[in-house]
Parts: C-alpha cells; structure tokens; sequence
C-alpha cells in the first residue's frame, strides 16, 4: 500500500548515510521506538550538508512544519513525514547546531557539532541503518545536557527521590553504562571546561548533591560565552512558555498553537455520513495518529453525546434521548399538528441549536486561521429540514404569525455557514442495512431516507473545496490512510 505520499524509512536513511553528514545524537536508547513513530529522531546535520538534507526530505515527502512559538529553538527545525508500514507520523527534529539548556528556553549554543559529527558509527535498527553517535561521546552530550539543564525548583524532587538526574536522564544513563561496559571511560574534561566526566559522573552516582551543584555554577561560568539568551531572557521566556502551554488554555480556554502546524496554515475537514458511518471513530483515530505530533482539535456538530453548550444543556435536562431524536430526526410530514407546548419547546431548542452550531463554526474558522489542523464530526447543511443536520423548524408549522420571529432567527443563525468554505468534505458512503447493524437507534427506513437525502446534499452542496467519498465499510486502518493521503498535499 504505498504511495507518493509515503515516506520509507529505510529509503530515508539510506540516502542520508550516502550524502550527508549528519549524526543521531541523543536517546539512542529509543531508536526503535523512533522508528516504529513512538517518538522523535534527534538529529544534528552539519550545515554544509543542507542542501542535500533538504533535498532527500522532500523526495522521500516529508513536510517541514512550522513549529509553535512556545515549543521552538534557534537552529532546530521539525520534519514531518507518514509511514504506511506503521500508520503513523514519522518526526525528525533536525538540529543545525548543538542547542541545549532548560526546558521551553535552549539558552545554549556551544559549537562541539562538527565534534560530534566526526565520533559516530551505523546502527541497524530493524533493517534501516542509522548513523549514530559513539557511547563516549553520548555520555558526554549527556552530563552537559544534565549541567545545563537543571533548574533550582528541581532541589526538591533530588532532596526527596535521593536521585540527581530526572527520571529519563537516569534511564539514559544506565542504557550508557551498558553500551560502554567493559570500555574504560577516559578522564577527559567536559568540553570548554577542566571538569572531568567521571568527576561528575561519580557524583551523580553517589548522590553528591552539594557537589554536583557546584560542577553545575562551574561548567555554566565556562560556557556562559555560548550564551544566546541573558538571565532575563531565560527567566520571561520559560515561565511564558509554560504558561502558554499548560495554563492558558485550562485557565482562559484560549486555544494556541503548541506544537507544530503547516507552512501553509491550518486545515478544516469535515466528516459526513448517516450515523452508524463510523464518522466518530474516524475523527479520534485521526486525531489520535496527528495529534502526537501536531496542533488538531476535534469539532462535533452534532445533537448527539458530544460537547453541549450550557443553554442546550439546560433545555436538554429531563428529556429522553428516544424523544429528541423522534422530534428532530424524522421527516418534515411528521411536524404537523403539533401542540402549542411543544411548538414553543421545539422553537426554543432551533434557536439554542442553530446559536451552538455557529459558535462552533467561529471556533473552526479562528483555529484553522490559527494553524491547527480542525477535524469536524458533521457538516451543517441548508437544503432540508428536519434530516442530516438541517434547520430543525419547518414550513408548515413555524412560517407564520409569531412562530416567523423563531423560523426566521434560526435562518439568520444559520446563515453563517452559507459563508463557510471547508477544506475537505469526506463523504462516507454505507448502506441503511449496515449502519443499522453498527447503530440500531433509529429504523433501517429513516437510516435509508437520511442517506438518500444527504447523497444529494453532498452531490449539489458546493462549499467545500473538495469534496471524497470514503467507502465505510473499509477497515478503520485503510480509511485513515484514504484521509491522510488527500490531506497530506495541505500540510505542504
């Protein structure tokens, strides 16, 4: 099952170990799962080389993201590519030059590169070669990482764990002193600095907390001449940073980006399909496999067990599930001779609907200006009432006297999506017979009458800019893979 738009790993490093000089620097530890998509490759490639670097990426269709403010560093960049084998995204973040420090800053740039570039060996990592740096020197790369990057507010954890490296440093540590078992680690000194590597190492070993933390003062006084950002500088940019990424959003509910996005901006896609398509699965599993990596949010405009605004929620208390979708999912002959409590209920509930739906649809648009990729659950449509998502007032009861003032505010509502253009529309093709063996809340008759309706929704609705039917009945796999394959021309 491969494509142009596929990346072979193999392939990839093949043509990196041929023509470009560049070495796999850190957490070696992880390779495989790197390759499997489970995590990030770490690279440093030499700058003379970057010509070729870019070009192999691009053949072989990885995507260079544009990487969030509170997530990027100088002379780092993120390539993002699909492997078929793995249905999964392939990251590699690309380093230009050796950029270390605490974390959300990278406050260091110390030119050991072309250093390192020149200690490496090939690793064979389930057929694919990769060129990795030597034991020594990722055990050097990783006490000055450890230098560099300890912060005061980590005192305590040290004081109370009786263990100096954090939890993946430690684990990193160990995997070393396997890779270097029976090799005698020389006692050279740190680079630009007179301390010596088993010096620290012995502390870290013994839990020499006092000591380690002047080794720490020390070594940043010897580098403090690769300094890219003063004191002040760091202390704005960490505590920005981290407020972006995890209290904003919890705090204000403002949406930013926070990992990566498309050069070309974001992406709104939506899924369509009588219930019992499998539009939900396909959402989360999309949003599962892009949301590693990217910025994604998941939309769902629907009535179904979704996000609810409050006023929806509120007319909603008390009332059945069977009755809502009696009253609003069936045919516009079955509105007729409604009483007067109902009529009010029924025109209170299409306002409340229509005023969510556009609240949702302001969302889409402000995240998909924002660069995050805006996977939605159903596409609202004008053209019928009472089925697929349609205006929920009909002609017949609402068109008149008072009911005109709710008949026409719901249109006016409403009238936002006939200004909306989507990205993508994914049509999802099943039949009544099917949807109804998946999801049996509504019969087989109204299941059909929805599908016939909204094929011709879709046939004559001319908003989206692209419009792809999707055979449901495909493994959840084969259509994750139909999707990411027509949208993955966007994310260039």
């Amino acid at each position: 099952m491969k494509s142009s738009f596929c990346t072979d790993i193999k392939n990839v490093f093949d043509s990196l170990n041929e023509y470009v000089r560049y070495a796999h620097f850190k957490s070696n530890m992880h390779l495989d799962a790197s390759v499997n998509g489970e995590t990030d490759f770490d690279i440093l490639v030499d700058r003379q080389s970057q010509e070729e670097f870019v070009s192999i990426m691009l053949v072989n269709n990885f995507v260079r993201m544009k990487t969030a403010v509170v997530n990027s560093y100088e002379a780092v960049e993120d390539w993002i590519g699909f492997s078929v084998e793995h249905s999964c995204l392939i990251h590699f973040h690309v380093h230009w030059e050796f950029v270390v420090g605490q974390p959300h800053v990278k406050q260091y740039s110390i030119p050991i590169a072309q250093r390192v570039l020149e200690d490496t060996k090939i690793v064979s990592i389930g057929g694919v070669n990769i060129r990795t740096v030597s034991p020594e020197m990722e055990l050097q790369i990783l006490v000055i990482r450890s230098l560099l990057k300890f912060r005061k507010r980590e005192l305590p954890r040290i004081l109370l764990n009786k263990r100096i490296l954090a939890p993946d440093f430690d684990a990193e540590l160990a995997w070393l002193d396997t890779q270097t078992l029976g090799k005698k680690i020389s006692e050279q000194n740190l680079y630009y600095s007179s301390l010596e590597i088993t010096q620290v190492l012995s502390l870290i070993e013994n839990n020499s907390v006092f000591r380690y933390l002047l080794c720490v003062i020390s070594y940043r006084k010897c580098v403090k001449d690769f300094l890219i950002l003063n004191t002040i500088e760091v202390l704005m940019s960490r505590y920005w940073n981290e407020f972006c990424k995890r209290l904003l959003p919890r705090i204000f509910f403002v949406h930013r980006t926070v990992k990566r996005s498309p050069q070309a901006g974001g992406l709104s896609m939506h899924l369509v399909g009588i219930d019992g398509a499998g539009k939900s699965s396909l959402q989360a599993s999309l949003h599962k496999m892009l949301g590693k990596k990217l910025d994604v949010r998941s939309v769902y405009f629907g009535l179904g067990s979704g996000k609810k605004s409050w006023h929806r929620a509120i007319l909603e208390i008390g009332r059945r599930k069977s009755t809502r979708v009696q009253s609003i999912g069936t045919s516009n002959t079955s509105h007729s001779g409604l009483g007067l409590v109902k009529k009010i209920k029924r025109a209170v509930y299409a306002v409340s609907v229509a005023t969510e739906k556009r609240s949702k649809l302001k969302q889409v648009i402000a995240l998909r200006s924002m660069g995050f990729i805006v996977i939605c659950d159903r596409y609202p449509q004008l053209q019928s009432i009472g089925l697929n998502d349609g205006y929920i007032l009909d002609d017949q009861n609402f068109s008149y006297g008072i009911w005109k003032l709710f008949y026409n505010l719901e249109r006016k509502i409403m009238s936002v999506f006939e200004r909306y253009y989507c990205d993508v529309l994914f049509f999802m093709e099943i039949s009544a017979e099917t949807a109804y063996d998946r999801k049996r809340e509504e019969s087989i008759d109204i299941l059909e009458q929805k599908r016939h309706q909204l094929t011709k929704i879709v046939e004559s609705d001319s908003r989206a800019r692209r419009t792809v039917s999707l055979d449901s009945g495909a493994s959840p796999s084969r259509l994750t893979y139909e999707v990411v394959s027509v949208i993955w021309k966007y994310l260039k």
